[in-house]
């Protein structure tokens, strides 16, 4: 590089020398050349919007004693539990309240029975492929059986819960009836309508 530019400066005309133009273009200021162009304040991606996450309602049931509000269920679920302490001291209370946490535990096996009985159904369409019956002689092949064994597990669980969820609210309301009988100068007041599809009294 170094001898190429001693040749130029040898041979180049005293005019071309004498202008000091492209110089000043060689080793011109980077300020003076695109630089202006560049923003006074660096720019920035814009900001993220954070979505807010959504609420689900969950159901909650309270009941007032002594003038203060109270959670009725545990964190395991509605169970009711939270009445316990009070209910305690009246046994057909808490018979009641067990009633109810039992119904409530075969409402959950018969969830369980609901499922189980959707897995025969779908292992039965596989291994008859789709004909549970034979087409020659009607007969129910190995898999069908195994499909009309899920149905009818399916039915009854399906029956079974529905009847118990139907019943079961009414034993809370008999067991706070059954304390407020005997301690009528302290009263539960339960907040929310026992039955299916029980809800917040408002």
């Amino acid at each position: 590089m170094v001898p190429w530019l001693l040749i130029f400066f040898l041979v180049a005309p005293r005019q071309v020398l004498a202008d000091e133009s492209w110089t000043q273009k060689l080793y011109a200021n980077p300020l003076n050349q695109g630089l202006s162009q560049i923003p006074s304040q660096p720019s920035q991606p814009p900001g993220l919007i954070q979505k807010q996450m959504p609420s689900y309602s969950h159901c909650e049931r309270f009941f007032i004693f002594k003038g203060q509000k109270y959670e009725c269920d545990s964190n395991l679920g509605g169970d009711a539990e939270r009445l316990r302490p009070i209910l305690q001291s009246v046994p057909q209370a808490v018979s009641e309240l067990d009633i109810y946490q039992k119904n409530l535990h075969d409402v959950r096996i018969s969830g369980l029975m609901v499922s189980s009985a959707l897995v025969l159904v779908a292992l039965g369409m596989i291994f008859s492929q789709g004909q549970p019956f034979n087409p020659s002689n009607g007969a129910v092949t190995p898999g069908g059986g195994i499909m009309l064994t899920g149905l009818v597990l399916g039915v009854g669980g399906i029956f079974h819960g529905f009847t118990l969820v139907n019943s079961n609210e009414t034993h809370i309301e008999k067991a706070v009836n059954s304390y407020n009988a005997v301690h009528p100068d302290l009263p539960i007041e339960l907040q929310f309508k026992t039955g299916v599809g029980s809800k917040l009294i408002q």
